[in-house]
C-alpha cells in the first residue's frame, strides 16, 4: 500500500489539530477561513481514512520522535508518514 501524500497546508492543519486546534482556531493562525480549515481537515481525513480528528492527531504524534517534541511540520508528518507504512506492511 502507499502511504497519503499531505500537501504543505494538509500537513501544516494535521499539526495544528493534534495540538487540539479547533477549526476556528486553526483558521484564525493561518489566516483562512473557517469553512476552508474544515475542508482541509476534511481532506486529510478523507486521504488517510480516518473518520475523527482523534485519529489525525494520533497518526501524527505517532511520526514524533521520542512521543512528542518539537518538531517542524515536515518531519512529523515524513516520520507519520513512515509510521503509516509500516503499519500497511
Amino acid at each position: 500500500m502507499v502511504a497519503p501524500t499531505l500537501t504543505r497546508r494538509e500537513r501544516e492543519v494535521a499539526n495544528l489539530v493534534a495540538e487540539g486546534m479547533t477549526n476556528r482556531e486553526i483558521a484564525t493562525r493561518l489566516f483562512i477561513s473557517e469553512r476552508t480549515a474544515e475542508s482541509h481537515v476534511e481532506q486529510i481525513r478523507g486521504k488517510l481514512g480516518f473518520h475523527s480528528r482523534t485519529q489525525i492527531a494520533a497518526w501524527v504524534a505517532a511520526g514524533r520522535p521520542g512521543g512528542g517534541g518539537p518538531v517542524s511540520s515536515a518531519a512529523a508528518v515524513g516520520g507519520a508518514e513512515s509510521a503509516w507504512l509500516a503499519h500497511c506492511s
